[in-house]
């Protein structure tokens, strides 16, 4: 079972069982395709190429055979030009002899880089920043660590934890606690911006917990794709995986993970228009919740529904749930409800024409999502700051926002922040 959607199917047993490297000379850029979902990936340090392997250390090319080294570093770098005898021409315009030659494409560099792995001595050393799975610790005991880094939003500390839990759980064959890490970690990706990893790591721990008829874990999954597909835009696949996921929570009898459902499908049908289905769900979901709910769930609930309100024109019913959500999630500590909450009064606010307090929530907002990590909030509140800003007369910070949101959105390929921002 692949561990990221982009490695090869390959068997991996030892530290580095199986790895594919790919060049491009002209581009001067490489990739290099590890076995144990490490993330193996090349880093250049002078003549030398280095695969770091993460979780288990640092593989490092030694110097043993230089010339060799040299050979493969110079086939991945590209270009023209050569250090020392490289491709060249002498004074007469003929090109220099064969000795040191570059190679000129991409297929010589990975011939040249396969020479490099056949010929260099590869040995494991333990690197600082990459410290080995702690040793004498219970999974149990990880997996509480996990918890606290990703509270914290200390996503890349939980990663490795997490790395080490599904390493853990494939030795021992726990396949539900490796379907466990598995969802983890497409959490963690999600978290760290890497949308098509985490759907890879989501995508497995589904087929996982199918196999094992995990019918809590399977609807969890088909949730966490389903979200990914509507943050991409691709609004009808996230409604028919939530509609899936609702059935599947329905017959589990689980008032608040079936109140989740109902949410997210109420915020698919708001991201295409459908204001009155959105609303229907949206008070579904909260009179499915009933009063023994927990408060950060009901909070999350009336936050969405007072933004489908907003979008309904139904201002002081809005304002009126946005603030009993903002006070569950400030006393409960939600910082995600609070985020979405402080957001929904901040667009009450600037409908009523009161641009400086929308302004003062955004404000407090802001440095919360971006402490929380998730990209897509941090856009949201990015977009909305920004047309404060103008409304008020700033434009030089408004354009710099803007600027700045939109370039991150289109490096992260996410449409419908671009698309915002547009």
């Amino acid at each position: 079972m692949r561990l990221y959607p982009f490695l090869e199917r390959a068997p991996c047993r030892d530290t580095l069982a199986a790895t594919e490297l790919r060049a491009d000379a002209h581009q001067g850029r490489s990739r290099a395709l590890g076995c144990l979902g490490a993330g193996v990936r090349p880093l250049r340090r002078g003549r030398l190429w280095r695969l770091r392997l993460e979780r288990r250390g640092t593989l490092v090319h030694e110097r043993g055979r230089r010339r060799v080294a040299q050979g493969a570093e110079r086939g991945f770098r590209g270009g023209s030009r050569a250090r020392g005898r490289g491709v060249g021409r002498n004074r007469r315009g003929r090109r220099r002899g064969s000795r040191g030659r570059r190679p000129r494409s991409g297929l010589s560099g990975v011939h040249a880089c396969g020479l490099a792995l056949a010929g260099l001595l590869i040995t494991t050393t333990a690197a600082a920043a990459d410290p080995p799975c702690p040793s004498g610790e219970s999974p149990e005991t990880l997996r509480k660590t996990s918890i606290r880094h990703f509270r914290a939003a200390d996503y890349s500390a939980a990663q490795a934890i997490e790395h080490c839990l599904l390493e853990l759980a494939q030795a021992r064959g726990d396949r539900k606690d490796e379907a466990q890490s598995l969802n983890n970690l497409g959490v963690l990706a999600k978290r760290l911006g890497d949308a098509s990893t985490a759907q890879g790591y989501y995508e497995q721990a589904l087929e996982l917990r199918r196999v094992l008829g995990d019918r809590v874990g399977e609807a969890e999954s088909l949730n966490n794709i389903a979200v990914l597909h509507k943050n991409r835009g691709e609004f009808y696949p996230a409604l028919d995986l939530q509609l899936k996921a609702l059935a599947l929570r329905r017959e589990l009898d689980s008032a608040t993970l079936t109140a989740q459902s109902l949410d997210n499908i109420a915020l698919i049908y708001k991201a295409l228009g459908d204001l009155a289905e959105a609303e229907r769900y949206s008070r579904e979901a909260l009179a499915t919740l009933g009063s023994a709910a927990p408060p950060l769930e009901e909070s999350r609930v009336r936050g969405n529904l007072g933004s489908i309100l907003v979008d309904r024109g139904e201002l002081t019913e809005a304002d009126a749930i946005a603030k009993v959500a903002l006070d569950l999630a400030v006393e409960h500590k939600g910082r995600s409800a609070e985020i979405d909450s402080r957001h929904v009064l901040a667009r009450i606010a600037r409908l009523q024409g009161r641009a400086a307090d929308a302004l003062g929530q955004i404000e407090t907002a802001l440095p919360l999502a971006i402490t929380a990590g998730d990209p897509k909030t941090i856009g949201e509140i990015e977009i909305e700051r920004a047309g404060l800003l103008r409304e008020l007369g700033r434009l030089g910070e408004a354009r710099t926002q803007i600027e700045t949101t939109l370039a991150e959105a289109r490096s992260r390929q996410a449409r419908l922040i671009e698309r915002a921002a547009l």
